[in-house]
């Protein structure tokens, strides 16, 4: 089976990801760049 990812779960991924690295508005910079990605920005 494989393992779908939903948009929600990128994105809670990447805010995750981001903040463990120390990026201070890790929500906003997930969700600009999954905007950028699917061309909604």
């Amino acid at each position: 089976m494989r393992n779908l990812w939903r948009i929600k779960d990128v994105l809670e991924w990447t805010t995750r990801y981001f903040r463990d690295r120390g990026i201070k508005e890790a929500r906003l910079e997930a969700d600009l760049l999954l905007a950028r990605a699917l061309q909604k920005d």
